[in-house]
Order: structure tokens, then C-alpha cells, then sequence
């Protein structure tokens, strides 16, 4: 009977409703049951968790259980697991008749409604459970709550799109950064253009978050900052994305006509001052007249701060461009080992001046690099010009070169002052001069570093310094080297972008021969590079050296007579059976990668007959 009783107080235990909102309505509720089946005089409830712990007392008949008394007091003290790692302390005190060894007997059999001990645990340890699940409830919506409030009053935009593609919260600021009223309704073009693309560059970059700039059009014409993030559930499994915006149209249009002042400002500087330099050259070389010595020295010596401004206005012009995404790399195969030594040798006399010692450490034998001489002549004029210029007289300047696994390393080192490591995180940033050495002579605009980066980011390198004040600088760059498909490939892209700029045609040829043949390729990429007509006419390998490409400016109409001719030319000269295949910019393909599988899969079959004619 007693076991159906116990039972019974259980099942009203778990029919207490558990309103989010309300926790203090569950307490009562589950104190009031407990206070009714054991007939208490007090109830202390101790529920410990990994928050704070909290405490509940319940004293229905005001009896003073911690005062000195004559009567007997039945306490029994349960301690019980309750949820995961919550557990909960139940005391339960009855004051009795007076104190005696037969009134204490009595007492404990009628104490507590005369429930045995395992019920009243059983009991208790369910009231435990409810009444934590009210406050596990109570807490979570608070956190809820507060949550709310700070992405509801948020600076930025933001939303949260669920695990189905569906956004499940939107704050107003994003709304008012996209130009929606309340009761507008999110375009579905916001998901197409924005969410999904960026959800895809999450996956495809294998990233927990991203950082990316947009300029839409509509609803708005604005530039957005957009962070975007994995949202995922205790278990770590994705259930949408978190997505953070900021309007930075002003910011943007800021820089916009800051890089054109610039930009307008250094182009109408050097206008005049290339005049001026023309007609001081006329004077100094005595052309307008007979020159004395000093009048030549001075001639000199505002030749001489006049390229220096030319420099500092170029270095204007550089940094607008990159800043603006305007700065073009024109890339070909270089010897670095000659482009270093051609640098040495036009600032050994500024060395010989200085009484420094300039010199190089350079291999044998490097592997040469696709990219733009012209560019990588700057970044090195700025780092050797930097070591010469902190450099005290009778120290050294030494450039190195080593090739890497992947990439060919230079280093400038000097034996100057040195740089604080303090210093190194701004080192590269722009208008940024470190003072190395105080006095006149180590100014300039603070942009060479800035630009050497770039360039060197450009071209997927990396630059960095190590240095110490007293020991001087070591300032290391790398730049990749490429493979022969990658270079192949850079080459057709590059001829696309050409013929797209220009409004013109790009086309591929692709020669191959049977397997037994293929020892001749070396002879018929040679054949091919004495025939074709054009000195921008190109002959590259690819696929591992098998397949030998012709990139050329034919139109497609022409793209047939020119492969057939070629290939005649090759079978005369070297009596072997060839297969080729050719495709057109415009006509047959937009990219590089198309194009390239067009050309492919248009190679004809080699003809059945001996590879070598008798």
C-alpha cells in the first residue's frame, strides 16, 4: 500500500508544470506536495551544480528548530544525485514530544507522516529533479534573454541561418543596413548572393569563420565587412551559420578619394619636375653654356634631391594602386641571380661613397622564377637602399639567395643599428619610419616596406625581418617557384586576360604522338619554337612534359591552317605521325581550365601507319 502511495506522490511530482518563466511557481508546487505526505516542521533543500549552489527552506509551523529546546527534534538528512553532475542535500526536521529513549523511539516511527526512509529518499530525490529542471530552465532563458538584448541593440547586423537555409533571427540593424522596414519581408536574393556563397567559401576553405568585403548593388548600393561563422550544438554537429554585418561605405568612399588625391597630386608633381630635370641635365652637361665647377657640384646636388622626390612621388602612385587593386604584375621566366647582381651593381658606387662593404652570396645555379623583374627590382632597390642607408660607415651589406623546397629565399643583411623587436609588427605598414639612427639623411616617405610587402604578397611570397638593436637587420623574402603545369596554366590565363582587354583572340594548339614517339618531343618542341610566326607566340609543355602547347593571338578561323601547317612541318622534318587539337578565346571557352579541355579533347587520333616513315 505504502509502495502505491509512494508511487502515487511521484506521479504528481512529474505532472507539475514547468513554465520557463516561472521557477518560483515549481518550487512551491513540489515544497507544497512534500510539506502535505510528510507533515514537516522544516525543509532545507541544497541543490549543487556546476553554477552557484542554491538553497530552498520551507518552515510551515514557525517552531524554532536551532534554539535550545525540551522537545525532540527528528532530523534525516538525504543526499542524492539528481542530473548528470547536479546533486541535491534534503534535510527534513520534526519537533516531538519531550525528550526520552522511549518518547525518541516513538518519535522516529511517527516522524515524517511514518514513511520509511527509502521512500521519503525516493521522493525527495524526485522533487530534486523537478525543481532543477525548473532552474535549469529559468537560467537557460535568462542567458536567452540577455543574448537577445545584446544582439537586438548590436552596432552591426546580424543573423542567424539554421541547418535549413531559413533565417531564424534577424536584428534591426541589419535591416536598416540593407534598407528593409520592419515588416519587410528578406529578399531572397540576400540568401542567393550573400549567405549561400559565403556558407560555401566556409566549406570549400574547410574554415570555422571568414572575413569578407562586398559591394552590393541592391537593395542598396553599400559596401559590406561580412564575418561569417559554423554555428554547432553541444555535440560539435553544424546547425547553421552565424553571419556579422558592418556598412563601411563611407570608409571605402573615404579611401576611394584619399588614393585619388594621391594619385591626381603625384601625377601632376611629376609633370614639372621631369621638365625640371630635363633642363638641369642641359645645364650640368654644358649644353646651354660653359659650367665651373661648384656651379656643377650644385647642379649636382639638386639633380640628386630631385630624384629623390621623383621617388617618393612614384612610391605615391605605387601605394594608390595596390591600395586601389589597380597594380598589374607583368610576369615572365627571370634569372633572380642576375636580377640581384644588376642591383648590386647599381648601388655600388652609393656603397664605395659610404665606405661600405656591398657584396653577394649567391648559389650557382637558380631555378628560374615566373615573375615581374620590374617589381622584384623594387622590392630589392628598397631593401638594399634601407641597409645602406642604417648602415654605419666600414659595415657590410650582403645579399643571399637559397633555394627552398618549394619557394627561393633572399635576404638583405647588414650590420647596422639594428630594429627593436617592438617595432616589427608596424614595420610594414604605410607611412611607418622606424628611427633606427637619429639625424638627418634616414627620412623618407614611409612607404618602401609597405610596398615591398605587397609586391611580395602579389606574387604569394612572404617577407619578414629578424633583427636586434646593436647586431643590425636581416629582411627575408621568398617568392614560390613554379611548376611546369602551374606556369602553363599562368600563361593561358594570361593570354585570355590580354585578348579580353584588348577585344581580341587567343588560341591553343596542343600537339601529341604515340608513346613509342615520345622521346622525340625535345626535337619537336625545338621544331615548333623555329616555326611559329609571332615573337609572342608561345611553345610550352604541360601534362608532365607529354603534351606540347602553341598559345597564339589566331583567331578560330584561322586556327586550323596554322595547327595544319605545323603539323606537316613536323611530320616532314621528323617523319612521325602527331595528333593535335586547338580551341578559341572567344568562341570555345572563357577560362583558362575550358579552354585547356576543350583543346584536349580535340586531339585527333594518331593514324595507324609506322610512327617512323621509310
Amino acid at each position: 500500500m505504502r509502495k502505491f502511495d509512494e508511487l502515487s506522490v511521484i506521479s504528481r511530482l512529474n505532472k507539475i508544470v514547468v513554465p520557463i518563466q516561472d521557477y518560483n511557481k515549481v518550487v512551491k508546487d513540489a515544497v507544497g506536495i512534500l510539506r502535505k505526505i510528510f507533515k514537516y516542521d522544516k525543509l532545507k533543500l541544497l541543490l549543487l551544480g556546476e553554477d552557484k549552489p542554491e538553497e530552498i527552506i520551507d518552515e510551515p509551523t514557525n517552531k524554532r528548530i536551532n534554539e535550545p529546546t525540551n522537545q525532540r527534534i527528528n532530523e534525516l538528512k538525504i543526499s542524492c544525485k539528481i542530473r548528470g553532475k547536479a546533486k541535491a542535500i534534503i534535510t527534513l526536521y520534526s519537533v516531538s514530544g519531550p525528550a526520552g529513549k522511549r518518547a525518541s523511539r516513538l518519535n522516529r516511527q511517527t516522524a515524517f507522516g511514518g514513511w520509511p526512509k527509502t521512500s521519503i529518499t525516493r521522493i525527495c530525490r524526485q522533487a530534486g529533479i523537478v525543481i532543477e529542471d525548473a532552474r535549469l530552465f529559468r537560467d537557460l532563458q535568462e542567458e536567452h534573454n540577455k543574448i537577445n538584448a545584446v544582439i537586438q541593440s548590436a552596432a552591426e547586423g546580424i543573423v542567424v541561418v539554421d541547418e535549413n537555409e531559413k533565417i531564424a533571427l534577424i536584428n534591426p540593424q541589419t535591416r536598416q543596413i540593407l534598407g528593409l522596414s520592419a515588416n519587410h519581408r528578406i529578399p531572397q536574393a540576400f540568401m542567393d548572393f550573400i549567405i549561400n556563397p559565403l556558407k560555401n567559401d566556409l566549406i570549400k576553405q574547410n574554415k570555422e569563420f571568414l572575413f569578407k568585403e562586398l559591394d552590393l548593388a541592391v537593395p542598396l548600393k553599400i559596401s559590406l565587412r561580412v564575418g561569417i561563422a559554423w554555428m554547432r550544438d553541444y555535440r560539435r554537429e553544424k546547425r547553421g551559420v552565424v553571419a556579422l554585418f558592418q556598412d563601411v561605405s563611407k570608409e571605402k568612399e573615404a579611401e576611394r578619394l584619399k588614393n585619388e588625391l594621391i594619385s591626381t597630386v603625384s601625377h601632376e608633381l611629376r609633370t614639372p619636375l621631369t621638365t625640371m630635370k630635363t633642363f638641369v641635365s642641359i645645364v650640368s652637361d654644358g649644353i646651354a653654356g660653359p659650367v665651373t665647377g661648384d656651379q656643377k657640384e650644385y647642379l649636382n646636388i639638386i639633380m640628386s634631391n630631385m630624384n629623390r622626390l621623383g621617388r617618393m612621388i612614384n612610391d605615391l602612385l605605387d601605394i594608390s594602386k595596390l591600395e586601389a587593386g589597380r597594380m598589374e604584375l607583368k610576369k615572365r621566366l627571370v634569372d633572380l641571380a642576375l636580377l640581384i647582381k644588376d642591383q648590386l651593381a647599381s648601388f655600388m658606387p652609393e656603397a664605395e661613397n659610404k665606405k661600405i662593404t656591398l657584396s653577394s652570396g649567391l648559389p650557382e645555379k637558380l631555378p628560374q622564377l615566373y615573375i615581374d623583374p620590374d617589381r622584384i627590382a623594387q622590392v630589392l632597390m628598397n631593401l638594399i637602399g634601407n641597409a645602406l642607408k642604417f648602415t654605419p660607415e666600414g659595415g657590410s651589406v650582403k645579399i643571399q639567395a637559397q633555394e627552398l623546397d618549394d619557394s627561393i629565399q633572399v635576404q638583405v643583411v647588414d650590420t647596422g643599428v639594428g630594429i627593436a623587436k617592438e617595432n616589427f609588427s608596424k614595420l610594414f605598414d604605410r607611412f611607418q619610419q622606424i628611427d633606427r639612427k637619429p639625424g638627418p639623411g634616414a627620412k623618407g616617405t614611409g612607404l618602401g616596406l609597405a610596398i615591398s610587402k605587397s609586391i611580395v604578397d602579389l606574387h604569394k611570397g612572404k617577407i619578414w625581418v629578424e633583427s636586434e638593436i646593436g647586431k643590425g637587420s636581416k629582411f627575408i623574402f621568398t617568392l614560390p617557384k613554379i611548376e611546369e603545369e602551374s606556369y602553363f596554366y599562368e600563361c593561358v590565363t594570361e593570354g585570355i586576360k590580354r585578348a579580353r582587354d584588348n577585344a581580341a583572340t587567343f588560341s591553343l594548339i596542343i600537339f601529341g604522338v604515340e608513346e613509342s614517339s615520345k622521346s622525340l618531343l625535345p626535337e619537336i618542341e625545338v621544331l615548333l619554337k623555329k616555326s611559329v610566326r609571332q615573337a609572342s607566340d608561345a611553345v610550352l609543355r604541360f601534362q608532365k612534359g607529354s603534351l606540347i602547347a602553341i598559345l597564339c593571338d589566331n583567331g578560330k578561323e584561322s586556327l586550323s591552317g596554322f595547327a595544319q601547317r605545323l603539323k606537316g612541318i613536323i611530320e616532314a622534318g621528323l617523319r612521325i605521325s602527331t595528333k593535335s587539337g586547338g580551341a578559341s578565346y572567344p568562341d570555345d571557352a572563357q577560362t583558362a581550365k575550358e579552354l585547356v579541355e576543350k583543346a584536349v579533347s580535340r586531339l585527333s587520333a594518331v593514324s595507324h601507319q609506322s610512327s617512323v616513315k621509310e
